[in-house]
């Protein structure tokens, strides 16, 4: 399991690892060009070092890569070995032998055949130099390391008269902003340039190239399998980021970042997971309200009600889905009103002739009701009810430790359901209303909310869509878990796990992604056929799957390898220089509804002033304009049916964060 799903947050663990490894790497030699003697069980990472041209006491960068790095190796338990020394003036054939991993943002020519990871994030190459302009351009020199890419200074006024390597090793590039010429400039990464123009004050940033670069790991071939698994670490952390945002924003802000964040205790009622999808009375509720403010619905979820509440508080959600009743949960946080009441049943052993003192437990979701007060306050001090939680409850009726306990009615009939020896029976108490009324938390910040969840309800509540929706959870048998525990656990688990773990992991990808992907195409039905004749888990194209090589959809692993290539491919038809998460969204928009459509999108949304490199609150509304003419009508694909691919793209992103958070990498 990673770092990430062990529920740590990355800035602190980022800083922590920068703590650690600026102790793991003090005293190392930075001016070392030897080759390390390593044992054979560790890893070598390497990384930038100006150092390796300076005195390392002067001038030293930690690059976020080794910290990444570290983290991930950390987590796997290898011991590993950080040198200082410049990457570029590393002679790499000395280290084919040993696992070693190169990162760098000079820009380096590595064999092809090692292996890479996806690209950690992006950099420019920047022109820093002499303000001066009073000495003619045929007296400037541009200095660069080995490799740089010097095109993109032609189109400048800095275009060079000569150019000088800087050798890495043997020239300090201090020295070059003390060089006789007045006119001297320096080409390095964007990354380096506030620390070299601290040593060198005369100097000033003077140009930058038009063009982000990839900076990604390169190993030697020993360590392709490492970077396979850490490419999926990096998917994780570059695609569920925002999982560990923060927003105390309004209802008004809410709309306009488009997503509502939910936090959900998962129940045989409120929310669940089924055969990998997301399902429940609460859930289905505010998927419906979502979709009426054209919001995208992100559940995070949580172990019970303090951890809800705790997401709610310190603004990482905006809603708590939870089986506590009102009152208990009105002790905490603001609540809506009830979406759903029912009355109270008493779960009894069959067996048992009496009351057993000491034997009597409550619904913990129960506890702050008015009436479960009364009814503990009245009761013998030797015979005080128990607090129980409706999930331990189930195992304390199976072992006979309960012979009554109150809850509300839809779990009492979940319960008897799955304990032979006891049964349900309506609980009465004199002179006391017993009902229990489900709501949702909010988030007390999230002015305006709360006010728009109760107008949701009272409007639909009652309507033939709401009834259809409120009996598929609390009358139907099957809802309510008309199946052994066994089935139910085989439920919550993802179809063909094995074989998207096994055939993910060849392709560079996060299995858990994969499925959530198969989940939208075809519910993991490996016999699907959709209306345009798309076959397979994965719903590819036969005569696309043939052009892959791969025949027989039906059968999961070449349903799940076709699938897989074709993104890949897709992948590869957008710039590189994308960041990866945004690359693989838009691969997943056009595996859905074409490449064409997907770049006049991009296209559009340069038109409509919006980013044409993220997709999120971009792309996807550029691409939802294609639905009218005026605008379908001048694109070179014509008409889009974008509302399709939107909801495709929203649907994969949000299964795949439950995913994350509920199966290991």
């Amino acid at each position: 399991m990673s770092l990430i799903s062990r529920g740590l947050r990355p800035d602190t663990v980022l800083w922590c690892l920068a703590f650690h490894l600026a102790l793991l790497c003090n005293g190392c030699n930075a001016d070392s060009q030897e080759l390390p003697q390593l044992p054979a069980d560790k890893v070598l990472l390497l990384g930038d070092r100006l150092t390796s041209l300076e005195d390392a006491a002067e001038l030293s960068v930690r690059t976020p890569d080794e910290i990444i790095l570290a983290r991930y190796l950390d987590d796997l338990g290898l011991p590993y070995v950080f040198d200082v020394s410049l990457v570029g003036a590393i002679n790499r054939d000395h280290y084919v032998d040993h696992q070693v991993i190169f990162s760098t943002e000079f820009t380096s020519t590595f064999p092809p055949a090692w292996p890479r990871s996806h690209s950690l994030r992006y950099t420019k190459d920047v022109l820093i130099g002499s303000a001066e302009t009073s000495t003619a351009i045929s007296d400037s020199s541009v200095y660069h390391f080995p490799g740089s890419d010097l095109s993109w200074v032609r189109d400048t006024e800095f275009a060079p008269a000569r150019r000088e390597i800087l050798e890495f090793g043997s020239t300090k590039w201090s020295d070059v902003c003390r060089s006789e010429h007045t006119k001297s400039y320096l080409i390095l990464p964007q990354g380096y340039s506030e620390e070299v123009l601290t040593r060198c004050p005369a100097w000033t940033l003077r140009a930058a190239s038009p063009v982000s670069r990839p900076v990604s790991l390169v190993g030697t071939p020993g360590t392709a399998e490492l970077i396979q698994e850490l490419n999926l670490v990096l998917t994780e952390l570059q695609m569920t980021g925002h999982r560990f945002e923060v927003h105390h924003d309004s209802w008004s802000s809410i709309r306009k970042r488009r997503v509502l964040r939910v936090a959900a205790e998962r129940s045989p009622f409120t929310y669940f997971l089924e055969r990998g999808a997301e399902k429940g009375l609460a859930f289905e509720l505010l998927a419906w309200f979502a979709k009426e403010n054209k919001l995208r619905t992100e559940i995070y979820p949580v172990t019970g009600r303090a951890e809800g509440v705790a997401h709610l508080r310190d603004g990482r959600a905006d809603v708590l889905v939870t089986l506590d009743s009102g009152e208990t949960l009105a002790n905490w946080i603001p609540t809506s009103r009830s979406y759903f009441q029912s009355s109270l049943s008493v779960i009894r052993d069959k067996h048992s002739t009496s009351d057993v003192t000491g034997q009597l437990g409550i619904d913990a979701t129960l506890e702050a009701a008015p009436f479960i007060k009364s009814f503990s306050t009245e009761s013998p001090a030797n015979s005080k009810p128990r607090i129980v939680r409706w999930d331990q409850a189930l195992e304390r009726l199976k072992v006979g430790d309960l012979k009554r306990f109150i809850t509300s009615e839809p779990m009492s009939r979940w319960l008897s359901q799955h304990v032979d020896a006891v049964h349900a029976e309506e609980f009465s108490a004199p002179g006391l209303a017993a009902k229990s009324q489900w709501v949702f938390g909010v988030r007390s910040s999230a002015s305006g909310l709360r006010e728009m969840l109760d107008a949701f309800i009272e409007s639909n509540q009652g309507s033939l869509i709401w009834n259809v929706i409120r009996n598929r959870y609390v009358r139907s048998k099957r809802a309510t878990g008309n199946a052994s525990p066994a089935e139910l656990q085989k439920r919550s688990t993802i179809p063909y796990e094995s074989e998207f773990r096994k055939l993910a992991g060849e392709f560079g990808l996060d299995w858990r992604l994969v499925a959530a992907q198969a989940s939208v195409e075809s519910g993991f039905n490996p016999e699907a056929v959709s209306w345009v004749g798309a076959r397979g888990i994965l719903q590819v194209m036969p005569a696309t799957a043939e052009e892959l090589g791969i025949r027989q959809l039906h059968r999961v692993g070449n349903g799940i390898s076709a699938g897989m290539r074709y993104l890949n491919w897709l992948m590869k038809r957008f710039e590189p220089t994308l960041p990866y998460r945004q690359r693989l969204r838009f691969a997943l928009a056009a595996y859905n509804i074409g490449l064409g459509h997907v770049r006049d999108a991009r296209k559009l949304a340069v038109q409509l002033k919006l980013d044409p490199d993220r997709w999120f609150g971009n792309v996807e509304q550029a691409i939802l304009k294609l639905r009218e003419p005026r605008y379908y009508q001048k694109a070179r694909y014509g008409y889009c049916r974008g509302g399709e691919v939107v909801a495709y793209v929203s649907k994969i992103q949000t299964l795949y964060d439950v995913y994350v958070q509920s199966f290991t990498p």
